[in-house]
């Protein structure tokens, strides 16, 4: 679960501390609203990790890029992705790994901290 502070304008994340997770990174605004999947995909699909490239997720991946929010099956693709796909992101000192997080807004969070 994620909680937000008013006081920081840049709204991470927060942690179960209570710690804001400095090393996320923002991908795509929640403004886009029901468009943020299609957003995402269109943006980040060269950046998926190819581990992730399974069958099931490419399908949930073209059904969110051609058919978009009018199909019936866009949202429980979206959670598949969220919960399956991780981020390979160039970085300094090397590319990195992401999970992805929503909460309205869409987060790349490191799977580990250097």
């Amino acid at each position: 679960m994620s909680a937000y502070s008013e006081e920081h304008s840049d709204l991470l994340p927060l942690d179960d501390e209570g710690e804001f997770l400095q090393h996320s990174t923002l991908l795509v605004d929640g403004n886009k609203g029901i468009y943020l999947p299609q957003i995402f995909i269109e943006t980040y699909y060269s950046f998926i990790d190819p581990v992730c490239h399974t069958d099931k997720i490419e399908g949930d991946i073209a059904l969110i890029r051609y058919h978009g929010p009018d199909d019936q099956f866009y949202w429980h693709a979206w959670d598949a992705i969220l919960d399956n796909v991780r981020l390979i992101l160039p970085g300094v000192g090397g590319d990195k790994t992401y999970t992805l997080y929503q909460d309205g807004d869409l987060f790349a969070v490191p799977v580990s901290v250097d």
